[in-house]
Parts: structure tokens; sequence; C-alpha cells
């Protein structure tokens, strides 16, 4: 039988929720990657858009403003999880990882990043956030992100 992924509401998880401190450590694996890796998140970033002087083919893919825009992100997500599910797998953690889901519609604070995002001190914030190749700028990062 073929394993089961459940993705869970991802403010339904605590900051150091083990789904959460699983995805952080593997975006810092994929970080740790070059660019020209297909599983770095640079790569993946790219994917989805980037202002690279010389884009790759795969590079640069994204279908806002279309009626593709659904379909081509249900692409994208189910890829990146796959990609993400790996290296947490490579990571020691477990193989039926799944990437959470963000309930935008939730009602509340939800139309809002989640906590785990957002704040400085959580591992995921400060891996996503501090480190993010589209954040170059020390103007632009998040407060109390360095230069890494």
């Amino acid at each position: 039988m073929p394993a089961e992924f459940v993705r869970v509401d991802v403010w339904t998880l605590a900051e150091d929720d083990p789904v959460i401190s699983a995805y952080a450590g593997a975006v810092a694996a994929m970080k740790a990657k070059p660019a020209s890796d297909p599983t770095s998140w640079a790569y993946q970033a790219a994917i989805h858009g980037t202002l690279a002087g010389s884009p790759r083919a795969q590079w640069n893919q994204c279908r806002h403003g279309s009626w593709y825009f659904l379909p081509w992100h249900r692409m994208f997500l189910y890829y990146f999880e796959r990609i993400v599910r790996a290296q947490v797998t490579a990571n020691g953690g477990p193989g039926t990882w799944a990437l959470p889901y963000w309930n935008y519609d939730g009602g509340g604070d939800h139309n809002s990043l989640p906590l785990a995002f957002l704040t400085r001190s959580t591992a995921v914030a400060r891996r996503i956030r501090c480190t993010s190749p589209s954040v170059p700028r020390a103007s632009t990062r998040a407060p109390g992100c360095r230069r890494s």
C-alpha cells in the first residue's frame, strides 16, 4: 500500500512542531545546494520567477494573470512537496512528511503569514526569510536577519 501523506493546517501547528522543524531543516539543506541543482531552494524559486540575467529554460514559468494560474501552482506544489519530502527524509525525518496547507480564508488572522514563518525566533522563519536569495539587500531583509 502506498504511503499516506496528510497535510495539516499550518495554523494548528506550534512554532516548534516537528512538521515545521523538519521543513526548516529541509529548507536549510536546499539552500546549501548550488543554484544549478534542480532540488535547491534557489532553483525552485527561479522556476516560479527570477530576475536573473541568464535564466535557464525551466525558470520563470509561473503563470500569474492567466487561467493557468491554479493548475500551474498545483503542479508546482506537487513537485516542490516531493523535493522537500525527499530532503526531510535525507535529514532523518519521516517519509510521510507533507507540506502543511495554509487556509488563507480561515477567518481571523489566517489571511496573514502564519507565526512559524513570521516570528524571527523560529527556525523556519530564519532559514526562509533571512537567507532567501530573493532578499539580497540588508534594507529589504526581515528585521533581525543578518547577511549569511
